[in-house]
Parts: structure tokens; sequence; C-alpha cells
């Protein structure tokens, strides 16, 4: 279970770089606040929409807890207690980028 990510899109596609646009669209996040499991030999495909989504790594727990299986996408609600800035990235106080094993406090807000 290590070697899944999950990605999180967290802002809407006005003013994306058209590369991006089609990167999150091929990860299957059409809407913010999706959320999609996938193996960690996609994450060259998820730097190249870091600045709209945010991901970190996932374990059992997480998954049982989402009830997804991987590659599938869960409509997520808007996370209690908010993000913070979704313009800066998650190590400046933000709330896109890498987060880690942080991603599990995230998507239990959420769900």
């Amino acid at each position: 279970m290590s070697g899944l990510v999950a990605i999180v899109r967290l802002r809407s596609d006005i003013g994306t770089s058209p590369k991006a646009r089609r990167t999150m669209e091929l990860l299957g996040l059409r809407s913010i606040f999706s959320c999609v499991i996938v193996k960690k030999d996609r994450l060259g495909m998820v730097q190249r929409c870091k600045d709209y989504v945010t991901f970190g790594d996932v374990d059992k727990q997480t998954m049982d807890m989402l009830k997804a299986k991987e590659g599938e996408v869960i409509r997520l609600k808007p996370p209690v207690g908010g993000l913070g800035p979704v313009r800066k990235q998650f190590k400046r106080g933000g709330a896109l980028g890498y987060r880690g094993e942080e991603i599990k406090k995230l998507l239990s807000r959420m769900v």
C-alpha cells in the first residue's frame, strides 16, 4: 500500500495552462474537491499540475476511510475548518503541493 498517492484538486481551471488542464483531465480531476488514488509512478504528471492540487502518501486506513479503489475518482466535501491560502505551497503555510502524511488529516476533514 505504500506505493499509492492521494491527489485532491483544490483550484479551478480558470487561467490554467493547457498542459496542466489536460494533465488534470487525464488524472480524472475534473472538478474542485475531487480526489483520485494513483500509483507513485504517476508523480511526474502530478508535478505538472502541482499548483492546482495537493497530494500525499496514503495507507490502508486512509483507503478504508475513502472506501475507494485505485484510480477511481471520489467527490469530497470542502474541509471543515477551511484550507488556508490556496495559492501558496503547503511548506509555506498554504494548501497546495506535497503534504506527505498530512494528507490523512485533510482527507478526514473532507469525508
